[in-house]
């Protein structure tokens, strides 16, 4: 068929689905568009006084609504695998009528009694990858069907290429109108871009530098801080009294045990001299006299 396909693996195709799958049908229907020469009607704006985005936009919509082409493809299938293939297109009667769904014309209590006769004896089986004859068949029945819906297909696909051309001028012409009036606006607001960044990076330096100094000042804090508690320390050792208020009340206490001592000291030297005294007297006056000044001295010494 002369189809250009980018490499594709086979085992690709054979999952029905994916990238693959979209390749191939999407060349297809693209060489069948371009074998039998559709094209799209071109839109007249010659009617159009001012250009409108919004307006052109929901016109492009509604020309586009009203030349669509609805292709329905019904596939019947009988116990021999044959297959039929019935492309519908048309104008909006056409496809209206063939919307309407068909009025049965058998009867229904017949059609039960034979569903109920014929359900026993159906089974499901399920398609085997060695069935390629059938795969080809109706590989080659809906290429002829693609290829019948080509033509309608390819005019549609113009006209809307050509619509979206137009449009995508119009947007640029659109665009190039707009940088034109705003370019003022865009060059200040480059520059008060770069004024933007350049104050953020001021500010990172800025918040930088504030953090370090942070770090500094909880540093000199802590060592003032340090430095305060051993002040007050020291303080606090040099104005305590209290050991020097101990020695001086165990200086007082010791002069005043001194004077008690002195006192009896000289309690005792008085007594001491008075009984040599009365020893020495007694002595001269006899046994009598000196046994009683001993007994005085006793009771004086006691």
């Amino acid at each position: 068929m002369n189809i250009a396909i980018a490499n594709i693996a086979p085992t690709r195709l054979k999952q029905g689905s994916g990238e693959a799958v979209l390749a191939v049908l999407s060349a297809l229907v693209n060489a069948a568009l371009s074998s039998t020469g559709y094209g799209f009607q071109q839109i007249d704006y010659g009617q159009v006084e001012r250009y409108d985005e919004l307006a052109a936009v929901a016109d492009a919509e509604d020309e586009q609504g009203e030349d669509e082409i609805e292709d329905n493809v019904v596939i019947d299938s009988d116990d021999d695998d044959e297959v039929y293939v019935r492309a519908v297109s048309g104008n909006r009667s056409a496809k209206n009528d063939a919307d309407r769904p068909p009025t049965p014309k058998v009867d229904v209590e017949e059609w039960k009694m034979e569903v109920e006769r014929v359900a026993p004896l159906l089974q499901v089986r399920q398609s085997s990858l060695d069935d390629w004859r059938s795969r080809i068949e109706s590989a080659t029945v809906l290429l002829k069907a693609v290829e019948n819906m080509y033509p309608d297909v390819k005019q549609m696909l113009e006209r809307l290429a050509g619509d979206m051309d137009k449009s995508r001028d119009r947007i640029q012409k659109r665009e190039q109108t707009l940088a034109q009036q705003f370019s003022d606006q865009v060059e200040d607001y480059r520059v008060k871009l770069r004024e933007l960044n350049t104050s953020r990076d001021s500010a990172n330096v800025a918040q930088q530098t504030v953090q370090q100094m942070t770090v500094e000042l909880n540093q000199i804090s802590e060592l003032l801080d340090q430095t305060k508690r051993d002040i007050a320390e020291r303080q606090a050792k040099i104005s305590d009294t209290t050991p020097l208020i101990q020695v001086k009340e165990a200086v007082v206490k010791v002069q005043a045990e001194i004077k008690l001592m002195s006192l009896r000291i000289g309690i005792l030297q008085n007594g001491v001299l008075q009984h040599v005294m009365k020893q020495t007297k007694a002595r001269r006056e006899g046994p009598t006299a000196e046994g009683t000044e001993m007994y005085s001295g006793e009771i004086m010494f006691s």
